[in-house]
């Protein structure tokens, strides 16, 4: 009822002002107490149908619409701005004006009341707010849990925590682009962000984004699908979590209008050893860097040479976390490795007789998908010279003497002897000797006496023994 007197207050005020309105230059619709006005040619509502002019003389008195010259135009609509308009919406209680579509700053001016009215209406883009270096070009959400934001940096960060959507490859205007929100900036995102609560990539949801060139993955990602970074041709470096368990195919491959895949042209891969994403790398021969945090092993200590009956014993301390022994030795100015062992003495049991050998000892590292331990640094060299063990022989051909007889070794500089009169050498006594025999008289007739021997090589003002022989007792006549 409101509407209609204004409506007949109009059309009194353009007859007392000596024009007359006819009835097909008013056009009034609707039977619900709501009413649609149109003016100047143009339906003031796109959905209502072709409307006769409403003609109205030049007024100061009326200051809603002016058209005409610069200089009367209206500080809320001006003529020309085609995407701006006037809608009268809601029931006799309420009514809406506001603007739409300009790009301008037009404040939005609306009563509330009819929700149908407040459904119709398109609200006005937010201020735009600084981020950084950069200000928000665009921003939604991905999936039911997750965010997304684009700054004129281009750099998009998503956020939240769950799953992301799968998304499909569109084609439009001749060039690809991904269905997800970003799509359409897909030439100008240069930095991907994806934060820490989010569990998978979809499909597709990254493809044809030929701008980009950097990718932060958080840890706790479990998925990335298929094609997700599809044909992102600037694509240089991606760091893949450990926690990733499947990769989908293509998703860090070129892929042409067959279908047929290829290699992104500058990627290349960071990831943990023995990872999926490893394996990944290895399977498509895309270039991978090994970033599993590493720790160096400490070198092994008191390393000791000796030689024994069947070769040369060596042993050292253990080293904390050592997987393994590394066992070398250099031999006239070059090295060679004699062994591997998990135990902390190795014997040597090829080496020849008057051998000057030098070994050393490393502690070996291993690669694990947690861990990459470095071997340690080889151990301070120990020398040694072999000498075999002599094989000796005692008598006692007369009263009261021992005669003892062994090979000499060429090898050896002297001979050590031990003599006692128990086989544990307690009290032992200690004899030298030069050649391979020697003889002990003055002997108690009638006891048991026992002896062993060894040689002995001088080198570099270092002497070093050969094993003992195994003892031999006699009883003197």
């Amino acid at each position: 009822m409101k509407m209609k007197r204004i409506l007949w207050a109009l059309m009194v005020f353009f007859f007392l002002a000596g024009n007359v309105v006819r009835a097909e230059d008013l056009f009034i619709s609707g039977g619900d107490g709501s009413s649609d006005l149109f003016a100047g040619g143009e339906p003031l509502l796109p959905e209502v149908g072709t409307v006769s002019s409403l003609s109205m003389p030049p007024s100061n008195d009326i200051d809603l619409f002016t058209a005409g010259t610069e200089e009367n135009k209206p500080d809320l609509f001006q003529e020309g701005d085609r995407e701006e308009k006037l809608f009268l919406s809601g029931n006799e209680e309420s009514a809406a004006i506001f603007s739409v579509g300009s790009g301008r700053e037009n404040a939005d001016l609306f009563t509330a009341g009819d929700p149908m009215a407040e459904k119709e209406m398109i609200p006005v883009k937010e201020e735009i707010k600084e981020v950084g270096a950069g200000s928000i070009v665009d921003s939604g959400i991905c999936g039911a849990n997750l965010a997304w934001q684009l700054d004129s940096e281009g750099i998009l960060i998503v956020s939240g925590t769950g799953e992301m959507e799968d998304f499909e490859l569109l084609s439009i205007d001749d060039r690809f682009i991904s269905s997800a929100p970003w799509g359409k900036y897909s030439e100008i995102i240069d930095t991907l962000i994806v934060d820490q609560g989010i569990t998978n990539i979809g499909d597709q949801a990254f493809s044809y984004c030929t701008n980009l060139k950097n990718v932060a993955l958080p840890e706790g990602l479990m998925d990335i699908g298929a094609d997700a970074f599809g044909s992102c041709l600037s694509l240089t470096t991606v760091g893949i979590p450990r926690s990733v368990a499947q990769i989908g195919i293509g998703a860090f491959l070129d892929k042409d209008d067959t279908g047929t895949y290829s290699l992104l042209p500058n990627l290349t891969i960071h990831g943990y050893y023995g990872s999926v994403a490893h394996t990944y790398a290895r399977d498509n021969n895309i270039p991978f860097v090994d970033t599993t945090p590493t720790r160096t092993l400490s070198t092994p200590e008191d390393l000791t040479a000796t030689n024994i009956v069947s070769g040369i014993r060596l042993n050292w301390k253990e080293v904390p976390k050592a997987r393994y022994y590394l066992i070398c030795y250099s031999f006239n100015g070059k090295y060679y490795q004699v062994a591997k062992t998990k135990s902390l003495t190795y014997t040597d049991e090829k080496v020849t007789n008057g051998a000057r050998i030098t070994y050393y000892v490393q502690a070996l590292g291993y690669r694990m998908s947690s861990v990459n331990v470095l071997s340690s640094k080889p151990s301070t060299g120990v020398r040694i010279i072999r000498l075999t063990a002599p094989k000796l022989v005692v008598s006692s051909p007369q009263k009261r003497t021992v005669n003892l007889t062994w090979l000499r070794n060429a090898k050896a500089s002297g001979y050590h002897i031990k003599m006692a009169t128990n086989r544990s050498f307690t009290n032992a006594r200690s004899i030298g000797a030069s050649g391979g025999t020697r003889q002990f008289s003055g002997l108690v007739s009638g006891k048991v006496y026992y002896f062993i021997v060894r040689s002995y090589r001088d080198y570099g003002g270092k002497r070093y023994f050969s094993p003992w022989s195994n003892w031999t007792g006699v009883r003197v006549k």
